[in-house]
């Protein structure tokens, strides 16, 4: 307040809202009998911003005085679980968007069973990015693997049309293309071919909002929906021989950072996809400096981070298949 005073002068009467709340709150208690003033307490404060936390405790800070050290946001998505605590900026002047740590992942879960027709489905969140996976089993395999006696496992990835703040077209993309390779190849690195039988599963990854990290999302989601749709085949050996999981990660502001959403991603100076087994071992890392080049101690952060962030995600992935997928009749 006392920098608005020195701007508008003496003549102005500043109205603070907050005292003018207060005062109507102590009247309407006093009236219900409810004012009961202790001199010994003291009132306590929070600092809440729904948009950016950061620019909000610098400006609050210099408004305010010290006092403000943390505030906290609140994000009007559910997905987020609602408050997250930011610290000041002084403290960490590299605050991600949503307050959380670098090594950190957004929200995450797998609804399992989310559609009933296909073999295996399931609804996979990270944040913002939802993205729904079916596993469809055929009695058959391509024609140049008939008479191997091996499966196939195979994928196909699309955005839907409102997935995007702008409408995306019905078609099948270069990007999309490479995604679902990219996919395919993934699963099929955990998946014995051989103990699969001449049979083809497809894994199909529908994207029903996108907020960055689609193309992992779709392993982790599409790895559930693959091992609900063979457990259910009833194989005498199990074809699924590890975990299948991928996040992405990328340099912002020099620091290594872990699951990007698309604020982060769009501005990164390295961009990366990691795919890795549940036993650590990868199975594909795709990276790019969309700037300056960096060194192999910045990569050997990265594949910490996200080495890290697989880790706590195969463990969500055994947490939601803890229980045999129910028989379809």
């Amino acid at each position: 307040a006392r920098v608005i005073s020195d701007v508008v002068g003496p003549s102005v009467t500043l109205i603070s809202s907050a005292d003018e709340t207060a005062f109507a709150l102590a009247s309407q208690l006093q009236a219900l009998g409810l004012n009961h003033p202790d001199e010994h307490r003291q009132g306590t404060h929070q600092f809440i911003s729904s948009g950016d936390v950061r620019a909000f405790a610098s400006l609050g800070s210099k408004l305010l005085g010290p006092e403000l050290v943390d505030a906290r946001r609140w994000h009007t998505d559910p997905s987020y679980g609602g408050w997250s605590t930011t610290r000041n900026p002084d403290r960490n002047p590299h605050m991600r968007p949503d307050g959380r740590q670098n090594n950190e992942l957004r929200p995450l879960s797998f609804e399992r069973d989310f559609t009933t027709m296909s073999a295996g489905s399931v609804l996979v969140t990270f944040g913002r990015t939802r993205v729904l996976c079916t596993a469809s089993v055929d009695e058959s395999v391509p024609r140049w693997m008939q008479g191997t006696g091996k499966g196939w496992v195979t994928a196909e990835y699309s955005m839907l049309p409102g997935s995007s703040p702008e409408r995306i077209r019905r078609r099948v993309s270069g990007r999309d293309q490479e995604i679902q390779r990219l996919i395919g190849r993934s699963l099929r690195a955990v998946v014995d071919m051989k103990a699969l039988g001449e049979r083809q599963i497809t894994v199909d990854c529908d994207v029903l909002q996108a907020d960055g990290g689609t193309r992992t999302a779709s392993i982790c989601g599409g790895y559930v929906a693959l091992h609900d749709a063979i457990t259910r085949l009833g194989l005498a050996t199990k074809p699924l021989i590890d975990n299948c999981a991928a996040i992405s990660v990328g340099i912002i502001d020099g620091e290594a950072r872990l699951d990007l959403p698309y604020i982060e991603d769009s501005t990164a100076e390295v961009d990366m996809n990691v795919v890795m087994t549940g036993s650590g071992d990868f199975i594909e890392v795709q990276g790019t400096a969309e700037g300056a080049a960096f060194g192999r101690e910045m990569l050997n952060q990265l594949l910490d981070v996200a080495g890290e962030g697989i880790a706590q995600i195969v463990a969500a992935q055994n947490a939601a298949l803890a229980t045999p997928p129910p028989a379809r009749s």
